[in-house]
């Protein structure tokens, strides 16, 4: 068996300029220059989740108490860079995220002991676990905890602070893992009745044989606003030469969704401010001023508003015959 005295030496702690996300795939958008450091008290994470929705993911150190901070900070920074030790896997950022949220717990625990974690005992460990499992969590959400802790342990080489014995060793954790095994394989929904299934089944494959393109096509249309350089640094300008497009093509102003325009005088179209601005390369919050509200709206009267806001891509799949 490895003790901990075999170990190598702990970490010092990491430059506060060194880049947490330095080693793992970043949105397209994302400069890797501009991402959280070391040093930061809140971490960013949302450059790196690669999911076609932009999920808000950061890590705030502050809400760790100080005396554990560190600890949690080198912690996290490893997992974050992928270095593993031993026995160890890489994880996803979502898992990373959740992860912190455990962790922060124990390490508030500990606090209220007032001990570091090196001076928590077999018994503390145990004390821990009674009162996890008094929280009424599910048997996952246990589970995750669990495996929280025991980072502490297996990244152990990987901080000056770390649990002086592997939690799972403990006959109480062991115990209650025997009581209640993950259930990985038995699937105990209800089975969905065909008249269900079959049509939506057959929209699936719909979906993938006769859409897919479109679909894809648009999205990669819209990846290329989002990720383009403003039109003009200034915001103003940049509406205007947008505006101007509108006028020369002829084009109707985009329009917002429905639900922002129910209850117009009217029942004039309200034009996309946010579609807007992405076209203009600035954040929508540029656009709530009188001056680039009066512009929008001059257009609109002139233009027209379209009834949706359609992207250039001519649709090509048919849906009865219409496309």
């Amino acid at each position: 068996m490895t003790h901990a005295a075999q170990e190598p030496a702990p970490w010092a702690a990491a430059p506060a300029d060194a880049l947490v996300l330095a080693t793992r795939p970043l949105r397209p958008e994302s400069r890797l220059e501009e991402t959280s450091q070391y040093g930061d008290d809140v971490w960013t994470l949302t450059p790196a989740w690669l999911r076609a929705d932009r999920k808000p993911l950061r890590l705030d150190f502050a809400l760790v108490p100080p005396a554990h901070r560190d600890t949690a900070k080198l912690l996290f920074y490893a997992l974050l860079i992928e270095d593993t030790p031993p026995g160890e896997e890489p994880i996803t950022i979502s898992s990373i995220r959740a992860y912190y949220t455990c962790v922060r717990h124990f390490l508030t625990w500990a606090q209220g002991r007032g001990l570091a974690l090196t001076e928590l005992t077999g018994e503390d460990l145990d004390a821990y676990h009674r009162d996890l499992t008094g929280l009424r969590l599910s048997i996952s959400g246990v589970y995750r905890h669990r495996r929280a802790v025991r980072m502490l342990w297996a990244y152990r080489s990987r901080l000056t602070d770390p649990l002086g014995q592997d939690p799972l060793r403990r006959s109480l954790w062991q115990a209650w893992a025997r009581a209640n095994p993950r259930r990985y394989d038995e699937n105990l929904t209800d089975r969905i009745p065909e008249h269900v299934m079959g049509p939506l089944l057959s929209w699936a494959l719909r979906w993938v044989d006769d859409f897919a393109d479109d679909v894809l096509a648009a999205r990669a249309e819209r990846d290329s606003i989002d990720a383009r350089a403003p039109v003009s640094p200034d915001p103003l300008a940049a509406l205007e030469a947008v505006l101007d497009d509108f006028r020369r093509s002829g084009q109707p102003l985009p329009a917002a969704p429905a639900h922002q325009a129910t209850g117009r005088r009217g029942g004039e179209g309200l034009a996309n401010f946010t579609h807007l601005a992405r076209l203009a390369g600035h954040p929508r919050c540029r656009y709530d001023k009188v001056q680039p509200r009066r512009l929008i709206e001059e257009a609109a009267r002139d233009l027209g508003v379209d009834t949706d806001s359609p992207l250039q891509h001519p649709v090509q799949a048919q849906l009865e015959e219409q496309r």
